[in-house]
């Protein structure tokens, strides 16, 4: 047994403060949620929180407190955040991304995707080695329960609600185009009347989700037949291959040489693209270059757009 004059004259072995555990709290204060760094970090909340509590220990203070806004960081939390920052810009020089690789999950309509979303991100990806993303084509409104989105890009202006924001991307409109041959073989329509003779191309009734896109029909006939799809790249190529009128976006189908607009000066039906962004989410520098880079790309995409017309 040690005496009194032994303990005080042997130091008191501290845990030592990991390079790995700053890292984490980094995208913790980022994050704002244990969960949602977890889900950055490919890890789990387990893991997490067994690192945040290394460095409190270590620190012998507390790094995190819950706010209405989530985990935010104490005084002492904001030192480790700072000693982090320091260690990611290292590792960034280096060429290395240490645990601070990102995966951004980004939701969008096809054809916004195919065309801006995915060249967007595959840009940032080679200019950021610790970039990753996740692509979700879905045509589908915004709903608050969603939570599985870093950002959502849909048709029309959301209505959201004080834990999130939302970003203008675009504007389009949704025209009739079709090919000369399919002109020539079944006749040019005079009005939006003769279109009850054609086969129009468009969404599936029963499996539209968007309002906006739904009532763009309102002002057109119940045609003789109808070729139906979920997809709008799908509306676009059977517009080439002559099966019938498109009902597109004048973005994509200005970029197919062999469509021709229909009845271009009685119908035309404007849209717009909106991202939502959980504030939660926004607080990762990742999410917010992501957002930036695909308001650039749309915004270069709208200027050749106009010149295509």
């Amino acid at each position: 047994m040690r005496s009194p004059e032994q303990v005080l004259e042997t130091p008191e072995v501290m845990p030592q403060v990991s390079a790995d555990d700053l890292l984490v709290a980094l995208t913790v204060a980022r994050s704002g949620s244990f969960n949602a760094a977890a889900g950055i970090l490919g890890v789990t909340h387990t893991t997490v929180s067994r690192r945040v509590n290394n460095l409190e220990k270590a620190l012998r203070s507390r790094v995190f407190v819950r706010s209405a806004e989530g985990w935010v960081p104490t005084e002492s939390g904001q030192t480790v955040i700072t000693a982090a920052e320091e260690i990611e810009r290292a590792l960034g020089r280096l060429g290395q991304t240490g645990q601070v690789a990102t995966v951004v999950r980004v939701g969008a309509p096809d054809g916004l995707s195919s065309f801006c979303v995915a060249p967007a991100m595959a840009r940032l990806a080679r200019e950021r080695p610790q970039f990753s993303f996740e692509l979700i084509s879905a045509t589908r409104s915004w709903r608050q329960t969603r939570s599985d989105l870093d950002i959502e890009i849909v048709i029309g202006r959301p209505a959201v609600n004080n834990r999130a924001d939302m970003v203008h991307v675009r504007d389009y409109s949704l025209a009739l185009y079709a090919t000369d041959a399919y002109l020539a073989e079944h006749g040019v329509p005079e009005s939006l009347s003769d279109l009850a003779a054609h086969t129009v191309i468009y969404y599936i009734d029963s499996a539209l989700q968007v309002d906006d896109l739904d009532k763009a029909t309102d002002l057109l006939p119940q045609s003789a037949k109808a070729l139906r799809s979920t997809s709008v790249l799908v509306h676009v190529q059977s517009a080439v291959a002559s099966a019938g009128i498109g009902l597109l976006p004048d973005y994509l189908a200005g970029r197919e040489p062999s469509l021709r607009a229909v009845l271009h000066h009685q119908f035309r039906h404007p849209l717009s693209y909106w991202a939502v962004v959980r504030r939660d989410s926004y607080r990762n520098p990742m999410v917010q270059l992501a957002l930036r880079a695909i308001v650039r790309e749309a915004a270069s995409g709208t200027a050749a757009d106009s010149e295509l017309h």
